[in-house]
């Protein structure tokens, strides 16, 4: 994107899975600086993607990187196979969308495993996530493997 300042001609945006995005950036937006990554902002990222997955929420993650004008003049011409744009950004933040179940699937799921049908969701969010969703669907019914770890500090 054209997305000029002093010191870039442009700028590249990417949006997406929050831990895919974390993992693609070497810097954090504190307040409008670029500072490091480090173990402490990592703890407080998983934390914060976690929480809003446990509520159900939809997480996605933003990054940009301002490209040097040293490097990408104006008149560049970019080349996806060539140039390495996806790697060392700056992250962002995330958003989180609460998109809940409509009111009538909880009870629809319940009449279909009476029936004995058995009902599988298949969803592209993140594990927390779907599991929270699955659970307010009547899909899971029982505690996961997932929190009986996160409950008795044991993983399986």
């Amino acid at each position: 994107n054209y997305y000029p300042t002093p010191d870039s001609h442009f700028c590249v945006f990417m949006k997406g899975a929050p831990e895919r995005i974390w993992d693609r950036c070497a810097f954090i937006d504190i307040g409008g600086s670029m500072v490091p990554k480090t173990e402490e902002w990592k703890k407080r990222f998983i934390s914060a993607n976690a929480t809003f997955g446990k509520n159900g929420e939809r997480v996605l993650g933003f990054a940009k990187c301002h490209l040097p004008k040293s490097r990408y003049p104006k008149d560049y011409s970019f080349d996806i196979d060539k140039d390495d744009l996806l790697n060392g950004l700056c992250f962002v933040g995330v958003l989180s969308l609460s998109d809940p179940p409509r009111d009538a699937v909880p009870y629809a799921v319940l009449k279909c495993r009476s029936a004995g049908v058995k009902v599988i969701m298949v969803t592209g969010d993140q594990p927390v996530t779907a599991a929270s969703i699955a659970k307010q669907c009547n899909i899971i019914t029982e505690e996961t493997v997932n929190e009986i770890s996160e409950r008795t500090g044991r993983s399986f």
